[in-house]
């Protein structure tokens, strides 16, 4: 799914262009429809999703549009995934990370990959990005929630706020946990 999301949003950048909620076609995305999402953000507010793919919120048991972001997470990854949503919303990067959520009783531990990627719209006051969560196991007992084992950001050049400025450096790969 975070591939097919990848090619399509790279499909509709025009050179450092980024794509705008606009241009997303989601019959292309049809196949990963139900892991994919929208998160958005006003005028320096609190990011909340706005549209949900089924797979996603079955990993909260409920719809999450219009529910913080940050609720796919446990309180310790909150203050780092913002950080590096952050910087997507700014049209500075894309964000790969790899997500574990905890085993509990009756419940296998669950493995994610959530991938970022930026889109126009700032300028209007509204921050946008589309993503996907693509989770490695069942989504069992719900609600589940995430810690950051990996974090990957690519900063894209000239995106973004950044205008003429040259583009930020790269995010560098952080391992959070002590785990394999």
């Amino acid at each position: 799914a975070a591939t097919l999301l990848r090619a399509h949003w790279d499909s509709l950048r025009d050179g450092s262009r980024l794509p705008s909620r606009d241009q997303i076609n989601p019959r292309s995305l049809a196949p990963a429809l139900a892991q994919v999402f929208l998160i958005g953000q006003r005028d320096g507010g609190p990011v909340h999703f706005r549209i949900t793919g089924m797979a996603v919120n079955a990993v909260q048991g409920e719809d999450l549009t219009n529910a913080p972001f940050a609720a796919l997470f446990e309180a310790g990854a909150r203050m780092q995934v913002l950080e590096a949503v952050a910087s997507v919303l700014a049209g500075h990067r894309t964000v790969e990370m790899m997500l574990h959520s905890e085993r509990g009783m009756l419940r296998p531990p669950l493995l994610a990959r959530l991938t970022l990627l930026p889109l126009a719209g700032w300028q209007t006051g509204r921050s946008q990005a589309i993503g996907c969560l693509e989770t490695q196991g069942p989504v069992t007992l719900p609600p589940r929630r995430f810690r950051v084992e990996r974090l990957l950001g690519e900063a894209l050049g000239g995106a973004g706020r950044a205008g003429n400025r040259p583009p930020a450096a790269p995010m560098a790969l952080r391992v959070v946990s002590d785990r394999g």
